[in-house]
């Protein structure tokens, strides 16, 4: 089994990477690749996708480093879906300041995959590069004609296929000008780590400057709430949990100071902890931030600025599965129930 990799192109339209990275991920299986990782050699955006599946982009020209994770991570799953490998997990690394070195090392063996309709001689000479620094054997080249995925899978445009970020100040009486993100705060369950998850986790972390802490749900005092969760015992437990978090934080961008732990309510460290300047949630959860906010007044510490991920999952991306509607844990554990039934209660 070996890595894949490729390289996509985030200043580029959508249109012009999404096919390689679409067939690369649904064929991963096929060429029997263990992981596949796809780098923008262009300048600032990366991915990753399971087997373990990496992609990572290097952007030249300017490019809303969100705009593209959220088309890649599109693209990534609506491939998985249609192949059947819905387990399949893109991670989107950013060039600028993540560690792209660990994830081409950390490759027993690889193949640099190439668009012959569109290659990159370049690309194989940065990927060994790395290689050689750490006095790895340098990785082969093979060129692969494409042919166009199911077309609905493509998002029309980069932006098309963005995850709005609406921006809601922590005083708006005062001023609708953000805070310095010094500390930024999330919490959820991130079971089976997933599209949307990464999406939210990697926006908090470009919105951090210094420190991310990331609360992940324990249900040791809740055994009732866990129980009402479709498919529980399915559920990781909360290690793993732990641990698939700070795997892709610390992969995503290594500077960062993080904190993730076990929280035992929906409040965690906001409760007592001043320092803190923003919070990060998705849709679902946005009145969660609310509460958030009026329990720091409650307590006479500083409200956080919030930021809420609008959409995880393209709506214009739907795959013949449906992955528009699918990108969820409780979707993943419905799945594991129906191809490993015996799974045993394990989220405590």
């Amino acid at each position: 089994m070996a890595t894949g990799f490729v390289a996509i192109d985030a200043s580029a339209s959508v249109r012009d990477w999404s096919p390689l990275l679409y067939w690369a991920v649904a064929q991963s299986r096929a060429l029997r690749l263990s992981s596949l990782v796809a780098v923008v050699v262009a300048g600032e955006v990366a991915i990753e996708v399971p087997v373990e599946v990496a992609v990572e982009v290097a952007v030249e020209a300017p490019v809303d480093a969100s705009e593209a994770i959220a088309a890649a991570y599109s693209v990534a799953a609506a491939a998985a879906f249609d192949a059947a490998q819905p387990l399949f997990c893109a991670r989107v690394l950013v060039a600028a300041f993540s560690d792209v070195g660990a994830a081409v090392c950390e490759a027993a063996d690889g193949t640099v995959l190439e668009d012959a309709a569109r290659p990159r001689p370049a690309f194989l000479a940065y990927l060994n590069a790395f290689r050689t620094e750490a006095g790895l054997r340098p990785f082969a080249r093979e060129d692969v004609a494409i042919a166009p995925p199911h077309t609905s899978a493509l998002p029309p445009t980069a932006s098309a296929a963005a995850t709005p970020v609406k921006f809601i100040p922590a005083d708006a009486s005062t001023s609708a000008v953000p805070h310095e993100c010094n500390t930024v705060v999330l919490g959820g369950t991130f079971d089976h780590l997933h599209h949307g998850h990464l999406i939210l986790l990697s926006t908090a972390a470009m919105l951090a400057k210094q420190t991310l802490i990331c609360g992940v749900y324990d249900f040791a005092n809740s055994p009732h709430r866990l129980e009402r969760k479709a498919h529980w015992t399915h559920m990781e437990p909360l290690s793993s949990r732990i641990a698939a978090v700070q795997t892709f934080l610390r992969l995503f961008k290594p500077a960062l100071n993080y904190r993730v732990e076990g929280i035992l309510d929906d409040f965690g460290p906001t409760r007592t902890e001043a320092d803190m300047d923003a919070i990060v949630a998705s849709a679902e959860t946005e009145t969660g931030c609310m509460a958030v906010n009026a329990l720091r007044k409650e307590n006479g510490l500083p409200l956080l600025d919030v930021y809420v991920i609008g959409v995880v999952g393209n709506p214009d991306l739907h795959s013949s599965s449906g992955v528009g509607d699918k990108i969820s844990s409780s979707y993943l554990r419905a799945w594991i129930s129906e191809h490993e039934p015996d799974g045993k209660p394990n989220a405590s």
